[in-house]
């Protein structure tokens, strides 16, 4: 058990060695670490190391969605900016993407009262990737939400005259890198983290 321990601590202090202004009182939402004199239940190594790995996927999760509001917003700005070259309307990319970029902020207060704060096993971690389980509840809404509009648009999408008849079909397409970045960017996130971590 004191081998592990050591280990775990070598590891934390490898992965904040390349964290840049990391403090160690510094918490995203106010979630405490846990005491070294009150370990979890299971202390063993193994039941350790699966906390650990539960942590390090459920930062991953969070990343990969922060990474994906980026990435829609993007698309949608781009896309918004070729179609008005054409003269062409764009009021359903403008409303999606005003609306992803909004929905996380207006559904604090609502989901506030009812997210339960998990304690961290890796506080060092969620500090690099600034998770708290507040923005995590409310970008995942943002996400299923956002997936319903793009359907929506899809089925809607009728407007004329665009120059190139894949244009039709941009919502599915995006759509599906939605999902796609969602299934992807987790694994490669948590790769990267085990990797620094010398997992």
């Amino acid at each position: 058990m004191y081998q592990f321990e050591v280990m775990k601590e070598r590891m934390a202090l490898r992965f904040m060695a390349s964290t840049e202004g990391y403090s160690d009182n510094a918490y995203t939402d106010g979630e405490a670490c846990v005491p070294a004199d009150k370990p979890i239940e299971n202390n063993t190594p193994a039941a350790d190391a699966a906390f650990m790995d539960a942590e390090i996927c459920l930062v991953a999760r969070f990343h990969a969605l922060m990474v994906w509001r980026i990435f829609i917003s993007a698309v949608l700005g781009a896309f918004m900016l070729g179609c008005s070259f054409w003269g062409l309307d764009t009021s359903s990319a403008v409303y999606i993407l005003l609306f992803l970029n909004l929905l996380p902020f207006l559904l604090e207060g609502f989901c506030a009262p009812h997210v339960k704060k998990s304690v961290p096993v890796l506080p060092f971690l969620r500090k690099k990737y600034h998770y708290s389980s507040l923005r995590y509840a409310t970008l995942s809404i943002t996400f299923a939400l956002t997936c319903l509009l793009l359907v929506l648009w899809q089925f809607h999408n009728s407007t004329p005259a665009y120059p190139a008849a894949w244009l039709y079909n941009f919502p599915a397409f995006v759509l599906a890198a939605c999902f796609f970045q969602r299934a992807v960017t987790p694994r490669l996130t948590a790769r990267r983290i085990r990797r620094k971590m010398g997992c």
